[in-house]
């Protein structure tokens, strides 16, 4: 007996993939109508936090400017994302994905992206003089 699909085919749904922006030829996700996503205020900004950790030299370049105080809250960390991600193409910034400018200014929290890593800072600082510590 020959092998026969047992799943029904998925009904066309309308998501927000759907149909890009017009102002734009990609496609984006906005949850900016939610409440929470993931811990975070919202999508959009647990998207940024997300990107910004993602990868050891990012995470560690952003520690570096909290540490020698380029960060020192949310507007100064959005100031400090746009002069360092931002991208050939004008008004977009790139960091794995890119963000158009309006994202970046619209609903991401940048006072909720500071206090979060701020804290990682605070605690790796920390880590390491403990280990300094039992290391002497």
């Amino acid at each position: 007996m020959p092998y026969k699909q047992i799943i029904p085919k998925a009904k066309e749904q309308k998501t927000p993939y759907s149909e890009p922006p017009k102002d734009r030829g990609r496609y984006y996700y906005s949850l900016s109508d939610k409440k929470e996503y993931n811990g975070w205020s919202n999508y959009n900004t647990w998207k940024v936090a997300l990107n910004l950790s993602n990868d050891q030299s990012t995470q560690e370049y952003y520690q570096d400017a909290i540490k020698e105080g380029q960060i020192t809250d949310g507007d100064s960390y959005k100031d400090w994302f746009k002069e360092n991600f931002e991208s050939k193409e004008e008004g977009y910034y790139k960091l794995y994905d890119g963000w158009s400018e309006a994202e970046i200014d619209g609903d991401v929290d940048w006072d909720e992206i500071y206090k979060s890593h701020s804290e990682e800072v605070k605690d790796l600082k920390e880590y390491e003089k403990k280990k300094l510590k039992e290391k002497n």
